[in-house]
């Protein structure tokens, strides 16, 4: 075992770099409708404690249009506006893995 608690290749399912599919058609209306509510309720407490390029990022990304975002729909944005993309990974990755993603660009989150 690692010492980041890690042992043997990815998970069964998983590619080489650990991404998977994000399977963003399989959420149902109501995780799509949780999402929602969560999103608002924390999106509400923003002004005045995150700064303005950020509340700028989060209209421009439009993250709550249609519940849980879907990566390939907010990737096209992103990357055309920070050439940053998200990769859809099946939780917590090795260190290694998670910081090769960052050194491209690619910031990974659960699905």
């Amino acid at each position: 075992m690692s010492a980041d608690g890690f042992s043997g290749g990815p998970p069964p399912g998983a590619r080489p770099d650990w991404t998977i599919d994000q399977g963003w058609e399989n959420y149902t209306q109501a995780e799509h409708d949780v999402w929602i509510t969560l999103y608002e309720r924390q999106t509400a407490l923003l002004p005045g404690r995150a700064c303005d390029a950020f509340l700028r990022g989060l209209d421009a990304l439009d993250l709550h249009r249609s519940g849980i975002p879907d990566f390939k729909r907010i990737n096209e944005e992103l990357q055309r506006l920070t050439g940053w993309s998200v990769v859809a990974v099946p939780g917590l990755v090795p260190d290694d893995v998670f910081f090769d993603h960052l050194a491209n660009r690619r910031f990974p989150a659960g699905p």
